[in-house]
């Protein structure tokens, strides 16, 4: 009887402690859903206490990814995969930490331990072509993004980050095709847009990128960089007035972007208006007082104008700029 009593005490011991186990798991979930990643980690802590466990060390990992805390949960993933060499969310997690600790080849060595376990598992496909792309490893990045698009057709980053890689492999026409078929998926990004108008003005389609250009701002017409990348088209057209309009909305939406005032100043050159491409010049050099080419052209403005007679001294600023600046490389 007393034997019977023991296992009885012992079995509902047990059975308490799987119900705690998975009640802080439950709790843990919650809370990592309500971003309180703290809370989280405290939870899932107790219940590994209890029962340690793969997809409990995956989240707690996931967790202290939320709070940087990268090291520690390249830890809890790494105790996850060593409980269960199959779970691709412990090596897609770790991936994740090393790639935002910018180790991307130790990334693409987890991503591809992934696509072992699982072949057809368009995530890692993706995360991986793009670590290979930050290595500029090309080729391969596309044949990761192609294999992405081969199991996800209608999910349009694929298309948008191959149309990129070709786009620095200098292959315009095939990124254009790729950026043509993100568009027809989701037409509302503007990011496919002003990336397919920089591809189309590579390929001398002046007109193609303006229009491209135009539909981005349409949907961002906050973004800086997009004025100025139309202003830059429009100046390839000779349209000096257009393009110092962008250049004058790009500075209006960030008024530290030097790129803007110096070739909103080329312009005014351009246009002979060499007092307002003198004043832009100079705005660019207060940004930036390293700006060589700023000086240099803002002396080539004060020669034209014939209002001052301190050209010489431009030339020689970036003169020295440009003998520092070959000395650092």
């Amino acid at each position: 009887m007393k034997r019977k009593l023991t296992i009885i005490i012992a079995l509902f011991l047990i059975l308490n402690c799987i119900g705690q186990e998975i009640n802080y798991f439950q709790r843990g979930t919650i809370k990592f859903n309500q971003n309180d990643f703290i809370g989280a980690i405290e939870d899932y802590s107790k219940a590994i206490e209890i029962k340690p466990s793969d997809t409990l060390f995956v989240k707690r990992g996931e967790s202290k990814f939320q709070i940087k805390d990268f090291e520690s949960a390249i830890i809890d993933f790494t105790k996850a995969i060593e409980i269960n060499p199959k779970n691709e969310n412990a090596f897609i997690g770790r991936a994740h930490v090393k790639s935002f600790m910018k180790n991307s080849t130790e990334a693409i060595n987890d991503y591809s331990e992934v696509i072992k376990i699982n072949p057809n598992n368009p995530l890692a496909y993706i995360d991986r072509g793009y670590e290979k792309f930050l290595l500029f490893d090309l080729e391969n990045a596309i044949n990761d993004f192609t294999k992405f698009i081969q199991l996800e057709p209608k999910v349009e980053f694929g298309y948008s980050l191959r149309g990129l890689t070709k786009f620095n492999q200098k292959k315009f026409k095939e990124a254009i095709l790729d950026y043509n078929k993100a568009i027809e998926i989701n037409p509302n990004n503007p990011e496919y847009y002003c990336n397919r108008g920089m591809a189309k003005r590579f390929t001398k389609d002046l007109k193609g990128a303006i229009i491209d250009y135009s539909r981005s701002i349409d949907l961002d017409s906050i973004n800086p960089i997009l004025y100025y990348y139309r202003a830059i088209a429009k100046n390839y057209l000779y349209d000096r007035k257009g393009a110092i309009e962008d250049y004058s909305k790009a500075i209006q939406f960030d008024a530290k972007y030097k790129e803007a005032y110096f070739n909103r100043g080329l312009s005014k050159t351009m246009l002979k208006d060499y007092l307002g491409a003198i004043e832009d010049y100079t705005k660019a050099i207060e940004i930036d007082p390293n700006y060589a080419q700023a000086y240099k052209q803002r002396g080539l403005a004060k020669a034209k104008s014939k209002t001052t007679n301190d050209g010489f001294e431009d030339y020689k600023k970036a003169k020295e700029l440009n003998r520092l600046n070959s000395k650092v490389k």
